[in-house]
């Protein structure tokens, strides 16, 4: 058996047919791969210094940096926002019934990327699309700012609350949920653009890198900011605790404005 797999030739004429088109299909692929190898070596090289001079590539590093930092923002205080007692504006949630939010968003926010953003893509385009995403951040920190509101004044009151409001909670963290796992889709029309934007194709790596360093940079500021910003704003009691929110409300405007520059 080994004999003849390895040493003996094909003769079954289906065979052979099929052998012919996949050397020509290869060879074919060579071709391609050698041609397009050789006209990037043709293409010049662009440091960091002369990719970040770019205005477009600017921007949208500026724009990068806002959604990651909203983003990874969102993510931690929704967790001591859930977890914080009501009399002092929070869900008074357990830390089961937290992950349990988190994992069905987490789903969604997959079957997002992988079903509803290629469709809205080809429909809407990558910029109207990624300034969607970007504008639905200041309307996700309102929301917070209202079922802080509603918690502090009836769940945390000594009657507590009624039905109907605890309803209104509820549809109010599935809006803050749903929403910041739809913004998300801002990720993928960020690469996008970042992509069409890079000098060359050999400068291709070198703007993703700047990219995921910028993304990285926010990540690592975020979750410190907006943590300490809310115990700063409830020890202190700033505009009743609603401080946070005014801040990160005011930053989501900020990242949705920047997207009108892009271009």
């Amino acid at each position: 058996m080994l004999v003849a797999i390895f040493f003996l030739k094909e003769t079954l004429p289906s065979k052979v047919s099929t052998l012919k088109d996949k050397i020509v299909g290869e060879n074919t692929i060579k071709q391609y791969t050698a041609t397009t190898e050789t006209a990037a070596v043709k293409e010049p090289v662009y440091t960091a210094k002369q990719i970040l001079s770019i205005p477009q590539i600017r921007s949208l590093m500026g724009v990068s940096f806002l959604l990651s930092f909203l983003h990874i923002s969102w993510d931690a205080v929704f967790v001591l926002f859930a977890y914080t007692r009501s009399p002092l504006g929070g869900l008074q949630r357990t830390p089961a019934e937290i992950a349990s939010f988190l994992s069905t968003t987490g789903v969604l926010g997959m079957l997002l990327s992988i079903v509803a953003f290629p469709a809205l893509q080809q429909r809407f385009d990558t910029l109207p699309l990624y300034r969607a995403c970007m504008a639905l951040w200041p309307v996700v920190f309102i929301l917070f700012s209202a079922t802080s509101f509603i918690a502090r004044w009836t769940v945390g009151s000594e009657t507590g609350a009624g039905v109907s409001v605890m309803a209104i909670i509820w549809i109010l963290v599935s809006m803050i949920l749903i929403l910041g796992r739809i913004a998300t889709m801002g990720f993928a029309a960020d690469m996008l653009l970042i992509k069409k934007a890079a000098p060359n194709q050999r400068s291709l790596g070198a703007t993703f890198g700047l990219a995921q360093m910028t993304g990285s940079f926010a990540r690592a500021l975020g979750p410190a900011f907006v943590n300490s910003l809310f115990a700063f704003s409830i020890d202190h009691q700033i505009l009743k605790g609603q401080f946070v929110w005014l801040v990160m409300f005011t930053i989501g405007v900020g990242g949705f404005m920047a997207t009108r520059r892009l271009r």
